[in-house]
């Protein structure tokens, strides 16, 4: 898994930008990317605001998935502000259709005192 390396702030905004790469890290084209779908969920594998297999019916490439909001806020219980995005998407190349891209990436949120 890729930690995003950012820390995003309690029910705030947070613009989350995925670039897919095909077999010799040539960046897709975006007419050449036939799925493209994300999910959101804590460490615990909890989907947050149920944002579980997100469709994106016209994929760019670069992909940009805002979260905010209840996206960005902390559950009840025994959340330590870890959240985990997952892009699951299918692409065309030289090499055959429908070839699939699976990635996970990490970041925290921070906890805002009086929100």
């Amino acid at each position: 898994m890729q930690d995003l390396a950012f820390t995003a702030t309690e029910k705030s905004t947070a613009i989350v930008t995925v670039t897919l790469r095909d077999e010799n890290g040539e960046v897709i084209s975006a007419p050449s990317i036939t799925s493209f779908k994300w999910s959101l969920m804590d460490s615990a594998e909890v989907y947050i605001n149920d944002r579980e297999e997100v469709v994106v019916t016209t994929p760019t490439n670069p992909q940009i998935i805002v979260l905010s909001g209840v996206d960005l806020d902390f559950t009840e219980g025994t959340d330590n502000g870890i959240r985990i995005i997952l892009v699951e998407a299918l692409y065309d190349s030289s090499y055959g259709n429908g070839l699939p891209i699976n990635a996970a990436a990490s970041f925290s949120i921070s906890e805002l005192m009086g929100v």
